[in-house]
């Protein structure tokens, strides 16, 4: 039999208060380290998987979920996409914001700040498959397509993005 009434909301609660002490340490972690996670990932090229994004996406504007330090968000200005970044760290938005010179929204990814409808594609990380980001799939509808890379198949010499 399936928990209904007082269980289902304490087992809904128990998974709010993981997600939210996920968000916090994922965001102290960015916080703290902002500086060195920049340096590591501004010189890393995604220009080929960008490039094949920016192919197959129609002209619109396009988010840039957990935009970092802007290393995507800049390549996809300068292809004279409408772009904006979304970023759950504050150190992090305000480099992106400067170096991709496009405009940064700190906030959550299950909860973007932006109208899904006005939205021609959105690149994003692997993190967006994570625990807690069904809320960002099913409320977010997308015209085009949605590009997931995933950083964990580098080391495996698989650096091809997954387009849905």
């Amino acid at each position: 039999m399936a928990a209904t009434g007082p269980v289902m909301m304490l087992a809904a609660a128990k998974v709010d208060l993981e997600l939210a002490s996920a968000r916090r340490s994922t965001q102290a972690f960015y916080e703290d380290h902002a500086e060195r996670y920049a340096q590591a990932t501004l010189s890393q090229s995604m220009q080929p998987q960008l490039d094949r994004f920016l192919d197959i996406a129609p002209v619109g504007p396009i988010l840039d979920l957990g935009c970092g330090a802007g290393r995507d968000l800049k390549v996809l200005t300068q292809a004279g996409r409408p772009a904006i970044g979304l970023d759950l760290s504050w150190a992090l938005a305000r480099m992106a914001r400067s170096f991709a010179a496009s405009p940064v929204v700190v906030g959550d990814m299950r909860c973007p700040p932006v109208a899904s409808a006005s939205l021609a594609g959105v690149r994003a990380p692997d993190h967006t498959s994570a625990p807690g980001a069904g809320a960002f799939h099913q409320g977010f509808q997308i015209r085009s397509c949605l590009c997931i890379r995933s950083p964990r198949s580098a080391g495996r010499g698989d650096t091809r993005p997954r387009y849905f």
